[in-house]
Order: C-alpha cells, then sequence, then structure tokens
C-alpha cells in the first residue's frame, strides 16, 4: 500500500509538470487564425506629414546668377530637411542646404538658389553625386506614384553642369557661380503641358545633394519630400501658389 501511494503521487506530479509545461508552450506559441494575426500586424494610419506651401508672385528674371529684385517679394523656401540616400552613399545626415526663390509666367517657373556648402566637388562621374541642385515639378499637381508626361527633374550642378528626367527639356536654362559661402544657382524650367496662370496650384519640390570629397553623396536636404523617391513619385511635393 506504501509502494501504491508513493507511485501514485510521482504519476500526479508528473502530470502536473507536463500540464504546466504545456500551458506556457500554449502562451508562447499561440494559434490565431488568418483574421486575428492581420487585425494585429495591419500598421496604423500614420497621421499625414504636413505638405509645405508656400506663394510665389510673377516676374521674368534674367537667368544670369544675379538675385533679381523681382524674387524679393517672395518668402525664402528652406531646403534644410536632411534625408537617407542609397545604401551605398555616406548618409551623414548634414551638408548642405539652400535658400530659394521662385518666380512665374505663363511659360516656366524661375528659381534662384543660394546653396551654403563649405567644401565643393564633382569627384563623381555620377551627376547626382556632385555638389549640385535639383528642382522638381508636377504641373497639374496630381501627386502620383510614377511620373507623368507634365512631371520632371531638373538638375543643375555648381558648375552649371545640365541633367534631367525629362525627355524635352527645351528651354531649360541655368547659371551657376561660386560664391564664398557656396554657389548660387538660377534656372528656368519651362512648362510643358500648360500655360499658368494666377490662382493655379503647382507641385514642386527642392533638392541640394552634397559631396564632401568623398566622391560619394554624403547628404541630401530638402524642401518637403522626405523620401528619396521625388525622382520618379510626386506624393510627397509641397505646393506653389501662384499669385500676380
Amino acid at each position: 500500500m506504501k509502494i501504491f501511494s508513493s507511485i501514485l503521487l510521482v504519476f500526479f506530479i508528473l502530470c502536473f509538470a507536463c500540464q504546466d509545461a504545456e500551458q506556457k508552450w500554449q502562451k508562447n506559441n499561440t494559434t490565431k487564425s488568418k483574421a486575428e494575426v492581420e487585425s494585429e500586424v495591419k500598421e496604423k494610419p500614420r497621421k499625414a506629414e504636413k505638405v509645405n506651401e508656400e506663394t510665389v508672385y510673377f516676374g521674368t528674371p534674367a537667368i544670369d546668377g544675379v538675385k533679381d529684385a523681382k524674387y524679393d517679394p517672395g518668402k525664402a523656401l528652406l531646403v534644410d530637411k536632411y534625408i537617407l540616400g542609397t545604401d551605398d552613399e555616406q548618409n551623414l545626415g548634414q551638408g548642405a542646404s539652400a535658400k530659394v526663390w521662385v518666380l512665374w509666367d505663363e511659360n516656366a517657373l524661375y528659381v534662384f538658389a543660394e546653396v551654403t556648402d563649405s567644401t565643393l566637388s564633382a569627384r563623381s562621374d555620377l551627376e547626382y553625386m556632385q555638389d549640385s541642385i535639383e528642382i522638381f515639378v508636377d504641373e497639374n499637381n496630381n501627386k502620383t506614384p510614377a511620373y507623368q508626361e507634365d512631371d520632371g527633374q531638373f538638375r543643375v550642378s555648381f558648375k552649371n553642369k545640365q541633367s534631367a528626367s525629362a525627355t524635352d527639356v527645351k528651354g531649360f536654362k541655368s547659371s551657376a557661380k561660386v560664391t564664398d559661402k557656396g554657389y548660387v544657382v538660377e534656372a528656368k524650367i519651362p512648362f510643358r503641358t500648360m500655360k499658368a496662370k494666377a490662382g493655379m496650384v503647382i507641385g514642386f519640390d527642392f533638392q541640394v545633394n552634397d559631396d564632401q570629397k568623398s566622391g560619394k553623396r554624403d547628404s541630401i536636404s530638402k524642401w518637403n519630400d522626405l523620401s528619396n523617391d521625388s525622382w520618379q513619385s510626386t506624393k510627397g511635393f509641397g505646393n506653389l501658389v501662384l499669385k500676380p
């Protein structure tokens, strides 16, 4: 009888231990339905980023790298939001920035940029990794995930070397000059699908590429879009309101 009682006690102890282990395993390995899993992993809606919007005024300046008084009524756009580039870039998160003024007429946008950049470089053979500015335009402001015929990317280096995503760049003009603080760029970006008029709102962004003599793009600063997709998507552009 004593032996039987001992065996029974051991049996209950083993049963309790197994049950406890099973409960712990289930706690850490719960099998859930597909709907429950999808509900848990579904990303919460993100708060929309504030879109920069600025009023720009009518005027047709000479493209000579000298800031015309016609730019003065407009407020400067501050290009000082640093973003990450591709994996093969330095991504220091700091570097060149700019102040930008914009004018418009029925045929084009006019952009004057004062870039603050202590070290000027064109070491890379890749144009976007050289010290340069990029102007992004979405004429109909549809903010599409891919470029359409009205959208364009226009690049000018501190040496006034031009490049663009648009196949038709007739009328794209620029002037660049080195200054004691960096360089200035003035550019004319022709409208390709419309005649502009007061009251229109167009999509716009501005970017500064900075190589601090590494031979790579060490930093990128933007006016509005916090992604590195402005070259292929207009969704992150800010807005320019055209005023007389």
